[in-house]
């Protein structure tokens, strides 16, 4: 199979064709091949597509590494009652596909949006979830929100862990846990 390259030659006015004298990549330079470690968390999977449109599926608790050709896309797919919330390491931020130009690690958070803990703070509080976490082996569950304060301002990120024996309060922002002190002699 015979490849061409197809080069199209625009007019540009000489002040901005100075500034774009980017030098045309080589066809006959060797792929780059990517080392991928993805790490999702319960609640959703990643699917990497490589390059040479190999699909690959990582999903908790495994975490996964793969070496392909890239640039490769990773796609997020939320498992049901849950929601995408970002990406950490090589991808940033909340969109649900990231491109991958270089080796190293990613990891793709999720929230859990069913079976939430009551409180008072759902009154003020939104984009609610619970996170699950291991930490020293022993399983965590965290609450997570954006919390109205009382200038209006939003604490994005709000975090509480979990479980609460009372109710769960949203104080200026910030989630706690507020238990009613037992009368005397009970």
């Amino acid at each position: 199979m015979k490849l061409r390259t197809l080069f199209v030659v625009l007019a540009l006015p000489a002040a901005i064709a100075s500034q774009a004298q980017t030098p045309a990549p080589s066809p006959s330079q060797p792929p780059t091949l990517l080392k991928i470690e993805i790490a999702p968390e319960i609640g959703g999977e990643v699917i990497l597509t490589s390059q040479d449109q190999k699909v690959h599926t990582c999903s908790p608790p495994l975490v996964c590494t793969f070496v392909v050709t890239g640039p490769a896309k990773l796609t997020t797919r939320t498992a049901a009652g849950t929601r995408f919330t970002n990406w950490m390491g090589l991808c940033t931020g909340p969109a649900a596909v990231c491109t991958v130009n270089e080796s190293g690690r990613v990891i793709a958070a999720f929230l859990r949006t069913t079976n939430l803990p009551e409180g008072t703070y759902v009154e003020t509080c939104s984009n609610i979830g619970t996170k699950q976490s291991a930490a020293a082996g022993l399983p965590k569950t965290t609450l997570v929100a954006d919390c109205r304060r009382t200038d209006k301002s939003v604490n994005k990120g709000a975090t509480l862990l979990l479980p609460c024996l009372g109710d769960i309060a949203n104080a200026n922002g910030a989630l706690t846990c507020v238990t009613t002190p037992r009368p005397p002699g009970r």
